[in-house]
């Protein structure tokens, strides 16, 4: 049997707000292993995307990120992991949690539960860009300097 991780470290986007081909490096199904390269400037690719876009990029409002921040701590509990720490900056999101089962899940699990909350104070088709970073933390060392790097990024304290 293989050991769990100590926590998740997810980190997912806002739609629109990081597209294929823009100004920072990205990754695509494609691309999306360990050591392999990002994807560069590419005008073509990002118009493309751009285009094919359903809304407007969504940015979070210092209001909504508080919310976010207040809510990812009820929602690990709704779920029964052990919330550590969350950051909401203006497109993207930041979790530190300890949770039971596949780790893809888990970060659906969270996006679907905030799109509901986030629904109800203003409907968006879609808040999240898809997919997002998933780190296992297996280490203390680097549970520690996770913890710490989103700790640093909240939008509220305490």
């Amino acid at each position: 049997m293989i050991d769990a991780p100590l926590a998740y470290h997810f980190t997912f986007g806002t739609y629109g707000t990081r597209l294929h081909g823009g100004e920072r490096p990205t990754v695509d199904r494609m691309n999306n292993q360990y050591g392999m390269p990002f994807i560069n400037r590419d005008i073509e690719r990002e118009q493309r995307e751009r285009h094919s876009m359903r809304h407007d990029a969504v940015r979070l409002s210092p209001c909504e990120r508080e919310l976010i921040e207040s809510w990812l701590p009820e929602i690990c509990l709704q779920l029964g992991w052990e919330y550590h720490v969350a950051a909401a900056q203006i497109d993207h999101i930041h979790l530190l949690a300890t949770a039971e089962g596949d780790s893809k899940t888990c970060r659906r699990l969270v996006k679907r539960l905030l799109t509901q909350r986030l629904n109800q104070q203003q409907h968006r088709e879609r808040w999240w860009a898809k997919c997002g970073s998933i780190r296992w933390v297996w280490k203390r060392d680097y549970f520690r300097s996770a913890f710490h790097y989103i700790e640093r990024q909240r939008t509220t304290r305490g």
